[in-house]
């Protein structure tokens, strides 16, 4: 062998491979240590656990993927450790939706974070108008532009305090617009923040819309990127949860009003109330064809998509199971759920039936578990007043059946007997008369 071609041996020899950390391992190892009853006695140590763990998770879904995190969630469960697996899914959620920050304060740059708050909006829009795509950011006459306006809202209600800076992104997304994982959401709230800084953007716009024959109903979400120092002391009650928890069944929008569903609860922080009224009125005034706009509670994405979800589908299921609101309405009624294969996806589709004949039908929009989806479309029926025992579930998954006139779907429904005796029926309507228009 040539001298050349021995020192080149060597020198590869000698290099050392550079493997990818084995996260999940990893993850498991800070998440048994952070469990630990020892370590939870200990605030000290409590902290630099946790904080290792965090740093951990986060790093680990900046490779793109997250399926380290779930993995070691999944081995953690497996050994019985449910209370550590808890904890990385809650610094997912935390990763998914804050960012370390540089913060300007009084002339200094400190150390902070960036966190990022979805709103849910439900937008009902008057025929002949696609669904908005965007908050314009123009300023109308001698006033501030209504993004301006929905970005300064927050402070001016107390949401957040003085310190802290806001930025609006313009897009109105759907449910269908939003990454679903964490690493998705943790790129794109990367992109806010490089788009905050002046960066050129690469956050996607939201899908057209066509324009609606009639008026139509859909959920949006606004999403909102809040800058703060680690050295702040008015925060406010957003950035250090000081909200009153507050019951979903409150944001029904303009939605009927049915015994047994408050229009609002006492204990709601009347700051969030406020808020979400002014909010949505702004939005009604400055989006072209919007009737009404409906606001929720900002939170992180899981728990902000899961509250829009409800909006929709509470909003939508009372406009079809009780469109008078009359509790004598309410209890000639029979309701049939069944959930039906639709593509790739699951659909419950609810039945209505009053004295023996079909009023019509609603699709409860799925986004979780179909046990928790079925648990939840029931719970809501029977707090608007439905009888219990008038509430039937199909056990069956039907494929997805529809008119052959016209295409539209059709709704499971249920037969009363004269000895009040019960059949349930597949398909409800044959011949056109059973079928609901979805918007």
């Amino acid at each position: 062998m040539s001298k050349k071609r021995q020192a080149a041996s060597k020198i590869k020899r000698r290099t050392i491979s550079k493997t990818q950390p084995d996260w999940t391992h990893l993850i498991f190892l800070a998440a048994r240590s952070a469990g630990k009853q020892s370590v939870q006695n200990n605030p000290v140590r409590q902290v630099e656990c946790e904080s290792r763990l965090a740093d951990l998770v986060a790093r680990a879904l900046d490779t793109g993927s997250d399926k380290h995190v779930l993995r070691a969630m999944e081995d953690l469960e497996e050994a019985h450790l449910d209370d550590a697996a808890a904890m990385v899914a809650f610094w997912a959620d935390d990763a998914a939706s804050t960012l370390p920050d540089m913060v300007q304060n009084a002339g200094d740059w400190d150390v902070g974070k960036l966190e990022l708050f979805l709103v849910p909006v439900l937008l009902m829009v008057d025929t002949g108008h696609a669904m908005p795509l965007q908050v314009p950011d123009t300023q109308q006459d001698d006033q501030r532009s209504p993004l301006d306006l929905c970005a300064t809202s927050l402070r001016r209600y107390g949401l957040i305090g003085q310190e802290p800076s806001v930025a609006v992104l313009p897009w109105l997304y759907a449910y269908a617009d939003l990454p679903v994982t964490w690493s998705g959401q943790r790129g794109m709230l990367r992109q806010f923040m490089g788009a905050i800084s002046g960066q050129p953007s690469r956050l996607p716009p939201p899908e057209q819309t066509d324009v609606g024959a009639q008026p139509a109903v859909a959920l949006r979400f606004v999403l909102f990127a809040v800058s703060s120092s680690l050295g702040d002391t008015d925060t406010g009650a957003l950035l250090n949860g000081g909200f009153i928890g507050m019951d979903d069944l409150n944001d029904l929008g303009d939605a009927p009003d049915v015994d047994g569903i408050d229009g609002a609860d006492p204990e709601v922080d009347p700051r969030l109330l406020a808020w979400q009224e002014d909010f949505g009125q702004t939005l009604t005034e400055c989006l072209p064809g919007a009737l009404s706009v409906r606001a929720g509670t900002p939170a992180w994405w899981d728990e902000a998509i899961h509250a829009g979800f409800d909006m929709r589908n509470l909003f939508g299921l009372i406009t079809a199971v009780a469109p008078d609101g009359g509790q004598e309405t309410m209890l000639s009624t029979h309701v049939a759920m069944g959930f039906y294969h639709v593509a790739d996806t699951l659909e419950l589709r609810i039945g209505i039936t009053r004295d023996e004949r079909f009023t019509g039908g609603f699709v409860w929009a799925c986004h979780q578990d179909p046990e928790d989806e079925a648990f939840e479309a029931f719970e809501a029926l029977e707090h608007m007043g439905v009888p219990t025992e008038q509430i039937h579930v199909a056990t069956d998954i039907l494929g997805d059946e529809r008119c052959p006139d016209c295409g539209k779907p059709y709704f499971p429904s249920v037969r009363v007997d004269e000895d009040g005796s019960h059949e349930q029926l597949d398909t409800h309507g044959h011949g056109g008369s059973g079928h609901s228009q979805l918007h």
